[in-house]
């Protein structure tokens, strides 16, 4: 495996530049826009900046406008930038159009590397088709949606995973409807995984699985930065915590598991009644019939479980959170977890090691990678409904910070980990690697 960190060394450094598709408009772009960035990708803000900063690095980043039908372009704080119009079809349709915009601006720009995050929607292949041949080029995997395909009904009755709301009538979507939409977006994938040189990945499943795909794939290990409040300000305590209180980053969508979490929490309910989950998004129990027209199956089953489970006071959401609000969350809990069906290598879960939160995880995909080495301490078997419950109960019952020594040396391992100096190397030594392994081919 290549290191990329090494090979930076290795290599005279000039100017280099560097375009990147991601699948929405990096903060620093935003910014430049007076724009909300919104939420996701926060993996790719802290590392543009610092790259940005690097006097022999030209940043240009290409990106979807999903909630605009227009093209944006523009140069402002040191980043050059490029919107393109994406419709609500284009993560399950291959549209030329977008391929030949993108080829428009790898002629205009003419980089040096161009890095494509993640593989989940259809212009990570288009432009891996634009690029194809006339200049190097490397895929980060994020997570792998053919992966993801397989998992999306896991432990969901017959009848929920068939089901119809009036919500799901009226948009023609219900969950075998996403699930299809999965599998095709897949199938994007692994087109794109197959004409692929080179990959960045970040844990052993991902580079498996990458191989399956591509056993000729160069694979590059290189970690991932986190949002910037989460590098600041004091961790975890338990002192400061609210006792008894879990936290959940994650629960709109079947893979990351809420209706194993409720049953985790009935069992945890048994010893602490006062227990309550706390996680992200919509309430999905209808209390108007705004409510109702907006219930889709999955959450009509959450409402379900919850009235089942005798849970209605025991589970809270809060809405949409910056990561500011996230961090304040993972310092209220007294436990992080995840109950995902799959992951990669989850960011909150690094958030959550990194501010120093106990965690109790799924051992799925990538997880163990993220907790290296500790598995032990915080992971479970998907299925093992008990065992997770009992590893909460027991950080609940802990009563002194010497009990939680294990989460404060998960907290220095994530501290180094997403150390942003170290990660900008990572990536630069890849893309210098690959430019010198371009040179040697000619």
């Amino acid at each position: 495996m290549a290191q990329p960190h090494t090979l930076y060394q290795d290599h005279c450094r000039q100017m280099m530049k560097v375009l990147w598709l991601t699948n929405s408009i990096l903060p620093v772009a935003a910014e430049a826009m007076s724009r909300e960035a919104g939420v996701t990708g926060g993996w790719v803000d802290m590392l543009s900046r610092a790259l940005i900063k690097d006097p022999e690095i030209e940043l240009v980043s290409v990106y979807p406008e999903k909630e605009m039908k227009r093209k944006t372009s523009g140069r402002k704080n040191g980043i050059t930038w490029y919107g393109f119009s994406a419709t609500k079809t284009a993560p399950v349709r291959y549209c030329g159009k977008t391929s030949r915009y993108l080829s428009f601006i790898l002629e205009k720009e003419k980089p040096d590397i161009v890095h494509i995050w993640g593989t989940e929607y259809s212009y990570a292949l288009e432009m891996s088709d634009a690029v194809a041949g006339c200049i190097p080029s490397v895929v980060s995997i994020q997570g792998l949606i053919s992966q993801y395909a397989g998992k999306y009904t896991f432990l969901l009755p017959d009848d929920v995973i068939s089901g119809n709301t009036i919500h799901d009538i009226l948009r023609r979507d219900n969950i075998v409807k996403q699930n299809r939409k999965y599998y095709i977006r897949g199938e994007f994938e692994k087109q794109t995984l197959r004409q692929a040189h080179a990959v960045i990945g970040r844990t052993e499943w991902d580079r498996m699985c990458a191989y399956e795909i591509n056993p000729k794939l160069k694979y590059y290990s290189c970690d991932e930065t986190l949002r910037s409040e989460f590098y600041e300000g004091e961790g975890w305590s338990l002192s400061r915590c609210e006792r008894y209180r879990i936290f959940m980053s994650q629960a709109y969508y079947p893979i990351k598991g809420m209706h194993l979490a409720l049953q985790i929490l009935k069992e945890v309910k048994r010893n602490y009644p006062d227990v309550c989950l706390y996680t992200t998004g919509r309430d999905p129990r209808c209390r108007s019939f705004r409510d109702l027209m907006r219930q889709n199956t999955y959450e009509k089953y959450l409402s379900r479980l919850i009235k089942q489970y005798d849970l209605e006071d025991n589970v809270s959401y809060l809405g949409k959170l910056t990561a500011k609000e996230m961090k304040e969350q993972y310092l209220k809990a007294n436990v992080y977890l995840q109950a995902s069906i799959l992951e990669n290598s989850p960011n909150s879960l690094s958030e959550a090691m990194i501010t120093g939160t106990p965690v109790v995880a799924s051992n799925v995909g990538g997880t163990a990678s993220v907790v290296d080495g500790l598995d032990d301490a915080c992971l479970y078997d998907i299925v093992d409904i008990a065992k997770a419950a009992g590893m909460i109960s027991r950080i609940f019952g802990y009563e002194s910070e010497d009990d939680l020594r294990i989460f404060r040396k998960m907290r220095e391992h994530a501290l180094e980990k997403h150390d942003v100096e170290r990660i900008k190397e990572q990536y630069i030594g890849c893309y210098r690697d690959l430019l010198a392994s371009e040179r040697a081919e000619r």
